[in-house]
């Protein structure tokens, strides 16, 4: 993937890098890094977006996780 497709996805998507990092729970700065082409676009970051972009409805499933992940106090 490259940066201008992560940038197209995020876009497409309504993410911004913020909580993109979040969602995928990678660094605000490693975000920015793949945005700006700085680094590699990693597999595992590459293949949730590209199944993001197939079923949108999967980022609210995440998202959802991720809180229910909060309330308990843990990060899993």
């Amino acid at each position: 993937m490259t940066k201008e497709e992560f940038r197209a996805a995020l876009d497409e998507l309504s993410l911004s890098q913020m909580e993109v990092a979040r969602l995928l729970k990678i660094s605000d700065r490693a975000a920015r890094r793949y945005a700006s082409g700085d680094a590699e676009i990693p597999g595992p970051v590459e293949m949730m977006l590209r199944l993001w972009l197939e079923i949108p409805e999967m980022i609210d499933v995440v998202r959802r996780l991720g809180a229910e992940a909060n309330k308990r106090g843990g990060s899993k």
